[in-house]
């Protein structure tokens, strides 16, 4: 890809905009970070032990891939004003995806005023601020993804072993942020451009990055089968996959179950139970001789997900969940319907946003969510139009137009990004609304950025958009190195 005047000026230009606006909301609409998430999150360590013994704590966690709360423990010995720290990591962060959903975009061969439009919509989200201001990963999970594609693509341009090993650092990195991202897929992230390129396919060193990139996932799972005696990244799968598969099963029919002895009685206890709810017999273990494994409570009085009695609990309870499925199918399936209802709502819709009650962020959703996300009243069920456009219209039209050209001879450099880019947006939505329930909106964010990537490259190819007119040769950039100047084949 070429560094043109233009590509650095748009840059630029999104930088400032970023810049001022991220200003004026903190000194004027009031949305500020907020670092209290420390505090009560089930997904982190003990801040004090974050803090104080940060390695032996990583070792002795199972509930959680290791790297954000790596991530919080160096932010906390590191940051004397933590709001301050981790505010200013978390803007960066939220100005870097921006940034790389703007080059994504026109790698993808997304006309300049068609791209710098959708960032710029993007950068102004309710859901990128609010995102921005919380101290969780889900940020960096879409960063991630979106920087993933931008390598894949850069590594298909020159397929050289030292691209290879950054198309593959970011596919690790969220291995170990977020269980959802398994070796497994990492494996397949790794082994589609190989596939496709006989000179990546046959260099030694190309097959020396994947397993060094395999090397620090695979390590983190080892660890937890030898000490904890699973092999993955997160034990906590089957409290998630409860929340799908005993939400809309009734007590009576639970307690029928445990009486006919096919379930434990584990399922009568809401997944993520604190401990105090669970029969003794669960809970009542050696201790392993640290805290972060033994203490039932965190410093601030919290329930401890990590402590060692959720790896039986959470076994058990996969166990259960495939019994409760097998019995009470309509139930899952009005569990996944319930998910996927969530999942198209706008992301601000998440309980925890809606909880901060900032005014002036309030209306701002509200005008937001009606004019650009096209979003259904609450009586319709808050359903965002626009996303359910993206996924279902843009998404599959693309895909099918790339795929037609890649079949029929006459690829774009562009379309093997494309289809990349499609395989790991669905991947997400579907393992995400398969295995969990509650946090949908959450769970979209991070294929937020491709959503609109797709919905962009669908639109510009509609008739309206001038797809018919003379192509423009002056313009400069991705979208004329990858000559896409009549836009995508699908309409």
């Amino acid at each position: 890809m070429r560094h043109e005047p233009a590509e650095r000026f748009d840059a630029a230009l999104l930088a400032a905009l970023f810049v001022a606006s991220r200003l004026f909301v903190d000194r004027v609409v009031g949305l500020h970070f907020d670092p209290s998430a420390l505090s009560w999150c089930v997904q982190f360590v003990d801040p004090v032990l974050l803090r104080d013994d940060l390695l032996r704590s990583l070792w002795w966690l199972h509930a959680q891939p290791p790297l954000f709360n790596f991530f919080l423990g160096v932010g906390l010995k590191s940051f004397t004003d933590f709001g301050l720290g981790f505010g200013l990591v978390f803007r960066a962060a939220s100005l870097a995806l921006v940034l790389a959903l703007h080059a994504l975009l026109r790698r993808l061969g997304v006309r300049r005023g068609w791209a710098l439009a959708t960032s710029i919509l993007f950068l102004a989200s309710p859901a990128l601020l609010y995102c921005e201001c919380w101290l969780y990963y889900t940020l960096f999970e879409a960063l991630l993804l979106v920087l993933a594609c931008l390598g894949f693509s850069q590594l298909l341009e020159r397929p050289t072993p030292g691209r290879f090993a950054v198309a593959l650092l970011w596919p690790t990195l969220l291995c170990l942020l977020r269980s959802t991202f398994q070796p497994a897929w990492l494996v397949a992230i790794a082994l589609l451009p190989m596939a496709a390129s006989r000179e990546l396919r046959g260099r030694g060193a190309a097959w020396a990055v994947l397993m060094a990139m395999l090397l620090m996932p695979v390590a983190w799972c080892a660890k937890n089968a030898e000490v904890f005696g699973f092999f993955g990244t997160s034990s906590w799968a089957g409290m998630h996959v409860m929340r799908v598969a005993g939400v809309d099963v009734t007590t009576d029919e639970k307690l029928a179950l445990v009486r006919e002895g096919v379930v434990s009685p584990l399922v009568l206890v809401r997944p993520f139970g604190e401990l105090s709810e669970y029969p003794a017999e669960w809970t009542d273990l050696p201790a392993r001789g640290h805290p972060a494994v033994d203490a039932k409570q965190k410093i601030f009085g919290m329930n401890n997900f990590n402590n060692a009695a959720y790896v039986a609990i959470a076994r058990q309870l996969r166990r259960d969940s495939v019994v409760l499925a097998w019995h009470h199918p309509r139930a899952l399936l009005s569990a996944w319907r319930h998910g996927w209802t969530l999942f198209f709502e706008p992301t601000e819709n998440y309980p925890l946003f809606a909880a901060w009650k900032v005014p002036a962020m309030e209306a701002w959703r509200r005008i937001y969510d009606r004019f650009v996300l096209w979003t259904l009243p609450e009586r319709l069920g808050r359903t965002s139009l626009l996303f359910l456009l993206a996924f279902f219209v843009a998404l599959p039209a693309c895909s099918i137009g790339a795929a037609r050209r890649s079949l029929g001879g006459t690829a774009r450099p562009s379309d093997a990004t494309l289809l990349f880019a499609a395989a790991n947006l669905l991947y997400v939505a579907v393992i995400s609304n398969s295995a969990d329930l509650g946090e949908n909106q959450r769970f979209k964010f991070t294929v937020e950025p491709l959503l609109w990537a797709f919905l962009a490259l669908w639109l510009q190819g509609l008739p309206m958009s001038g797809r018919g007119a003379a192509p423009d040769r002056g313009r400069t950039g991705a979208a004329d190195h990858f000559d896409v100047d009549g836009g995508p084949d699908f309409c």
